[in-house]
């Protein structure tokens, strides 16, 4: 039991770590094609947010994942 929570939490994270990367991929791409001109500000604001947004996904998940293995 222990393992298959172990691979779901590992699961989960991964998710959620690629669906908060997303739009910083896509604006990079869009960058790289269009120019970087006047891009940088948002470039990094949105570099920032996406960490904040990440971590805060993860702790959550791992959250809600250590009181359903304290249940089990």
């Amino acid at each position: 039991m222990e393992h298959s929570l172990r691979s779901m939490r590992l699961k989960m994270m991964g998710i959620c770590f690629v669906g908060v990367h997303i739009p910083l991929t896509v604006l990079c791409f869009y960058a790289v094609l269009n120019g970087l001109a006047g891009l940088e500000t948002v470039l990094v604001t949105t570099l920032i947010s996406t960490i904040v947004g990440t971590l805060g996904a993860l702790y959550g998940v791992n959250a809600v994942f250590n009181r359903l293995s304290a249940a089990l």
